[in-house]
C-alpha cells in the first residue's frame, strides 16, 4: 500500500474516524503489522508518526486491546508489532504436547510475562491520562455483565491502563480473571469480539457525530476455515465435541460475533467503512493459533499480512488515503448547560510527536 500524494488537511471537524482491532492472542500479532501497512501510508510522515494521529477513536477488544492502548499511549504501530514479535513467546510459552491445549484446573498460562511487558510500554499510566479516546471491552465476571471502559469516562479516569487491557485479554481458560477493585473481569472478546459497532455507537452517542459522518476502519486477526474433523461424524456433541482442539464452541462464539457485529456496523451506513482481513489456507491453519507464537506461526501472519496489504482493492485504498489526509482530534470535555455535568467532545489542537521511542 502506497502513501497518498498531496497534504495532510486538517479535516470536518463534523466528522471523525475509528481504528478498531479485534480480538484473537497472538493472532493479534497480524492485526499490529496491518496497522503497520495503514501507518507506512501517511503522507510525508515523519519519524515517529503513528498512525493514530489519524484517528480519533482508538478501539481494541482482548489481544487488540494491547495494540490499541499502546497507539493510544503514543507508541508507533511498528513499535507495537516489534514488541509482539520479540514476546509473544514469553506471553505464550510453546511446549512440545497438547500446544494449544486450555488450562483444566486453572488457567495454563501466568499473566506476570504480560503485565511486565504492558508495564514497560504504559508505565503508570491511568485513563484519564490519556490524551487520545480510547475504548476497550470487558465483562465484568462478578456481577455477570459486559463492562466498557473508556478514557473519556470521568468516572473511569483513575483507572490504570495496565489493568484494564490485562482484564480484556483474560482469555478463559488461558489467562486468569484479572481484579480491578472488588470486581473480578474476563476477556472482553465474550461480548465485544469485534469493538467498532462500541466505537460507532460511542461516537454517535457520546461526541454526538451521527454515524454517516464516521469513518470506521476495522482490522481482524485472520479467518480459518472450517476444518473436518471426527466430531463431524456425530450429530449429539458433548464435552469432547464442542471443546476438543480445536475448540468449535469457541470458534464460533467469536466468529459468530464479529460477523453480526459488522452486518450491524454496515447497517448504520457509516461514511467510509474498510474492514482488514484475510482468510487463511488450511496449511497457514495449522502453524498458527491464539496461543502460538513461536517462529513458525509468526513467519506465517507476516506473509498473511504482506498477502492482505498487497490484496488491497484501489477503492479501499482511496478509502484509506482520504481517512489519512485528516489530521485527528483530542479528547475533551465541556459543561452541558443547566446540568451542571460535564460530556466529552474531540477538540483540534496542534498535535505533539509521541514520546515513547517508535
Amino acid at each position: 500500500m502506497s502513501p497518498p500524494a498531496g497534504p495532510i488537511d486538517a479535516g470536518d471537524p463534523a466528522t471523525a474516524s475509528v481504528l478498531a482491532f479485534q480480538g484473537g492472542g497472538f493472532l493479534a500479532y497480524f492485526s499490529a503489522l496491518m496497522a503497520c501497512r495503514i501507518e507506512e501510508m501517511i503522507p510525508g510522515r515523519q519519524p515517529g508518526a503513528s498512525v493514530a494521529g489519524h484517528f480519533d477513536l482508538l478501539a481494541g477488544t482482548s489481544a487488540g486491546s494491547i495494540i490499541a492502548a499502546g497507539l493510544a499511549a503514543g507508541l508507533t504501530a511498528s513499535a507495537i508489532a516489534r514488541i509482539m514479535q520479540q514476546n509473544g513467546e514469553k506471553i505464550f510459552p510453546r511446549r512440545k504436547i497438547l500446544a494449544t491445549a486450555p488450562g483444566i484446573l486453572g488457567a495454563r498460562f501466568s499473566p506476570k510475562p504480560l503485565r511486565d511487558i504492558l508495564t514497560a510500554i504504559l508505565g503508570d499510566r491511568r485513563l484519564g491520562d490519556l490524551d487520545h479516546a480510547l475504548l476497550i471491552p470487558t465483562i465484568n465476571e462478578s456481577l455477570g455483565k459486559p463492562e466498557i471502559f473508556r478514557s473519556y469516562d470521568p468516572d473511569q479516569a483513575h483507572i490504570s491502563v495496565v489493568d484494564v487491557v490485562l482484564a480484556s485479554a483474560a482469555a478463559p481458560t488461558y489467562l486468569p480473571r484479572h481484579k480491578i477493585g472488588d470486581h473480578h473481569y474476563a476477556d472482553g472478546a465474550l461480548v465485544a469480539n469485534g469493538p467498532a459497532l462500541l466505537a460507532a455507537h460511542d461516537l454517535s452517542q457520546r461526541f454526538r457525530i451521527p454515524f454517516n459522518a464516521q469513518r470506521i476502519v476495522t482490522i481482524g486477526t485472520t479467518t480459518t476455515p472450517p476444518q473436518r474433523s471426527w466430531r463431524q461424524r456425530f450429530t449429539s456433541w458433548g464435552v469432547g465435541g464442542w471443546f476438543a482442539p480445536p475448540p468449535r464452541l469457541l470458534e464460533l462464539m467469536l466468529g459468530g460475533q464479529v460477523e453480526l457485529q459488522a452486518k450491524l456496523l454496515a447497517g448504520l451506513a457509516p461514511m467510509e467503512l474498510v474492514t482488514l482481513d484475510d482468510h487463511l489456507t488450511p496449511e497457514e491453519a495449522r502453524h498458527v493459533h491464539m496461543v502460538l507464537a513461536d517462529a513458525r506461526a509468526r513467519k506465517v501472519l507476516e506473509d498473511v499480512a504482506g498477502r492482505c496489504a498487497d490484496g488491497v482493492t484501489p477503492e479501499t485504498r482511496d478509502k484509506l488515503h482520504r481517512i489519512l489526509s485528516r489530521r485527528r482530534r483530542h479528547p475533551a470535555f465541556e459543561d452541558v448547560p443547566g446540568t451542571g455535568e460535564k460530556r466529552p467532545v474531540l477538540i483540534r489542537r496542534p498535535e505533539i510527536l509521541p514520546h515513547p521511542p517508535a
